[in-house]
């Protein structure tokens, strides 16, 4: 997601993460709050800030299958190209875990 920021040139950077997620007592209903941020400075003069927060919530219907939902907020900016993106984002799929070594999710 942060891929392709700038070409050439040094930069310094910030990054901050938190991710509390509910204990063993919902381990019927897994959920967990973010918040993310990341600012790069570039030697150009130019910032790209990123910055997201959100809650994941599951259902688990049995050891092999969990349906998950994500929502939260985003919000970008990248002055190289004078452009801000701000909006909600959502995710909602499952996980399927056939083994205890392998599991597949797919999201929309």
């Amino acid at each position: 997601a942060f891929g392709g920021i700038a070409a050439g040139g040094s930069s310094d950077e910030d990054r901050y993460s938190i991710d509390l997620r509910s204990g063993d007592d919902f381990e019927r209903f897994p959920s967990s709050i973010y918040a993310a941020s990341r600012e790069a400075r570039f030697d150009n003069g130019r910032t790209n800030r990123i910055a997201n927060a959100g809650l994941r919530a599951s259902y688990v219907v049995n050891r092999k299958f969990k349906v998950n939902t994500t929502g939260g907020v985003e919000k970008n900016s990248n002055s190289s190209r004078g452009g801000r993106q701000s909006g909600v984002v959502w995710s909602v799929g499952g996980t399927w875990t056939p083994s205890l070594r392998t599991s597949f999710d797919a999201n929309w």
